[in-house]
């Protein structure tokens, strides 16, 4: 039970810290309602858990697979191209719901949060720290998995309690607001790439 705790409060841990994921959470939640913002929760969670189990795995064998220079920078590079294009596609997108915002939900964050490699550093630190007991690994990945799908539900009710304050400009503003911090954010990751 412990190691289910701890990989829960990693998950929280992992998940909590805003970035691309909660703007698209936020978004999609005040476009289409909490069901499909939480769909992406669950991308970001399969995500997470992902790298954990390969951080369980063996750090060594885990960071092998984004620590050389050009895997590394490709990774990069890749992750800051498509959250540039989920921003500017974003940014022209009306917010209201549409018909593909359930299909690809869960598909959309799954691949932004693949595209992180901060994720797999931060649980190859834990597993270097020995913050993930042996022998526990399978119980610590379901007990991430856990954790941020817990958040990522919180923050998808939290954005959905608040929708009915705003009206049609507002959800307008919070559409572009969203759209521009998802490509900053692409944005800083290709120029540190770089």
């Amino acid at each position: 039970m412990d190691a289910l705790l701890q990989g829960a409060l990693l998950g929280l841990a992992v998940a909590a810290p805003p970035g691309p994921n909660a703007a698209i959470c936020m978004s999609r939640t005040l476009a289409a309602g909490p069901t499909i913002g939480f769909r992406c929760g669950l991308g970001v969670a399969s995500a997470h858990a992902l790298y954990a189990a390969l951080a369980v795995i063996g750090v060594d064998r885990a960071s092998g697979l984004f620590g050389s220079g050009r895997s590394t920078l490709a990774l990069h590079l890749a992750g800051g191209f498509l959250l540039v294009a989920y921003g500017l596609r974003l940014g022209r997108t009306p917010p209201a719901p549409s018909p593909r915002a359930s299909s690809t939900a869960y598909l959309t964050t799954l691949a932004v949060g693949l595209g992180n490699p901060v994720t797999i550093l931060y649980f190859a630190a834990v597993m270097a720290t020995g913050a993930i007991p042996s022998g526990a690994g399978a119980v610590v990945v379901v007990g991430v998995f856990i954790g941020s799908a817990a958040w990522w539900g919180a923050l998808t009710s939290v954005t959905a309690a608040v929708h009915h304050r705003l009206d049609e400009r507002r959800l307008g503003w919070a559409n572009r607001l969203t759209a521009s911090a998802i490509g900053g954010c692409g944005v800083m990751t290709v120029v540190t790439a770089l």
